[in-house]
């Protein structure tokens, strides 16, 4: 009997052998993501969110179904299948990248991309309602409203659009760039139709992802000949996939022009360079942090703090300025930087800073304090800790790339912020990526690993399902299958990678602390 708990680590050891042998040829893996995509597409049908406005509840059939018990269990279980499918099938796929002699031609990893992606732009809105937050911001441009001073429940019958009541009575925290492209959308798309608004936000999302991974090739290929990794973990990631292609989150044209103007600043443009920032941050305020970046790619990382400080001050005015004269065309203010904080009213369970304030709350209330405003208190130190620390990256006079020191800013300002979305990732995932940073095999643990835990979360969040308790507890089970199942993926992950899980300290230790350092054997294109 005392033998017995002994035949499960051999057991465990043959599991995990075996998930590592698991290999497929390149058209199966891509034709059986495929598969997944479609049936994610079907089952978005009767899981995924709509508003009112949709036509589609004018058809009787789809009223009919959208309630059928059976056929919303099935779908339901048909889009765990379908996005954890997708999750494997992009895992044998960077085998098929990384484990042989010669990575896949860029050729195949576009089809792949596009064999993917392509289903998942006519799917039903899954994961968030974020679009309809789009949509009704585009609505309430279009008629006159300012929504630096209005809330999207401003406008008339608002509730169609789908939007999360969250977010109903907000002021939008994005900036004028954005709020130009919404309202052209409102006007120009508005008039076709509640789905054509609905895939224009996805089709913009997607072509910014497809620009930005162009523009990640040319700034590799300025160091060595880029390897299709790159697309695999930006384009093929499921990840980028669900927060992009199929959310449609505008934080996609915010990392282009991020890579854009790094691009522009590596080949010496830096007036180029400053204005495609400034474009960035007019999407979304937290794309200001690649602002010195400029000022170092430009002068150097040897230039002294004066310089550096009299560049970045200079940049930064004119970019303001900028920045006020495309809202003054539009009526607007420079208020929406004010209002960068808006998505921190909310918090992740599993964010660091949110699990830290909630016990300091915990353990004011035991002392008399009001739970909520020590929760409040305890994020904004968490806030003020992501400012701190993404400067300490930004100004050390360690030796970093500029690109690195871009990275870990990124990084940390995701840390400790007390919200951290899937798209959050996707800022210091590109910029790595340009970087070469992520063809080691510790750094695709690391992606790998983050995929499959923001997939596995985005399934245990709640869908669109009927009020009715038995679709409650349907869905109480399926979350804790998919749970069990990014769980299982996650172990097999890392312990099919043991030795460099065993590594992986220390190789963040030197990656913060700048030991490993940016090569730059650059081509001479004289």
């Amino acid at each position: 009997m005392r033998a017995e708990p002994n035949r499960l680590a051999p057991r465990f050891r043959r599991w995990v052998s075996r998930w590592s042998r698991i290999t497929a040829p390149t058209r199966v893996i891509i034709s059986a993501g495929t598969g997944f995509s479609v049936l994610i597409l079907v089952s978005s049908i009767w899981v995924g969110f709509l508003g009112t406005a949709s036509p589609l509840w004018n058809l009787e059939w789809f009223r009919a179904t959208r309630g059928n018990a059976p056929i919303v269990i099935a779908t339901a279980i048909g889009l765990t299948v379908g996005c954890l499918g997708l999750v494997v099938c992009w895992l044998l796929l960077g085998r098929r990248v990384f484990r042989t002699n010669k990575s896949l031609p860029t050729r195949t990893m576009v089809i792949a991309a596009a064999w993917w992606s392509v289903p998942l732009l006519f799917a039903l809105p899954l994961f968030d309602r974020d679009i309809f937050s789009y949509i009704a911001q585009g609505r309430l441009l279009a008629s006159g409203f300012d929504p630096y001073r209005w809330g999207i429940d401003s406008i008339p019958n608002w509730q169609e659009v789908g939007v999360d009541s969250l977010w109903t009575s907000t002021l939008t925290p994005y900036g004028p760039v954005i709020l130009a492209i919404q309202r052209a959308i409102a006007v120009v798309v508005g008039p076709l139709g509640y789905h054509s608004v609905i895939f224009a936000y996805r089709l913009l999302a997607t072509a910014s992802i497809a620009i930005a991974t162009l523009l990640i090739y040319r700034i590799v290929s300025r160091y060595r000949r880029p390897h299709s990794g790159l697309l695999w973990v930006t384009i093929t990631n499921p990840l980028v996939i669900f927060a992009f292609v199929v959310s449609g989150h505008n934080d996609a044209l915010m990392i282009a022009l991020v890579v854009a103007a790094l691009a522009a600043a590596l080949e010496r443009h830096p007036v180029l360079a400053l204005v495609l920032l400034t474009l960035a941050i007019g999407t979304k305020s937290v794309a200001i942090i690649a602002l010195p970046i400029l000022g170092i790619i430009h002068l150097g990382d040897d230039a002294s703090f004066v310089r550096k400080l009299r560049f970045w001050f200079i940049s930064g005015m004119a970019s303001l300025g900028l920045l006020w004269l495309i809202g003054l065309v539009q009526g607007l203010s420079l208020k929406w930087l004010l209002l960068a904080s808006t998505p921190a009213l909310t918090s992740s369970w599993f964010a660091p800073s949110a699990i830290i304030a909630a016990a300091l709350a915990g353990v004011g209330n035991l002392v008399g304090l009001s739970f909520q405003t020590t929760f409040v208190v305890g994020k904004a130190i968490a806030i003020a800790g992501a400012i701190g620390a993404g400067s300490y990256f930004l100004l050390t006079r360690r030796p970093l790339h500029p690109l690195h020191r871009l990275v870990l800013a990124f990084s940390a300002v995701i840390f400790f912020s007390p919200v951290i979305y899937p798209w959050y990732v996707a800022w210091p995932l590109f910029v790595a990526t340009a970087a070469n940073l992520t063809i080691t095999k510790r750094a695709r643990l690391v992606v790998a690993v983050t995929t499959i835990f923001f997939v596995g979360k985005a399934l245990i969040a709640p869908f669109n399902y009927s009020a009715d308790a038995l679709f409650a507890v349907v869905q109480g089970v399926l979350a804790g299958i998919a749970l069990v199942a990014a769980l299982v993926l996650l172990w097999l992950e890392f312990s099919a990678h043991a030795d460099d899980t065993q590594r992986l300290p220390a190789a963040l230790q030197q990656f913060v602390f700048g030991e490993v350092k940016f090569t730059t054997r650059r081509r001479d294109r004289r």
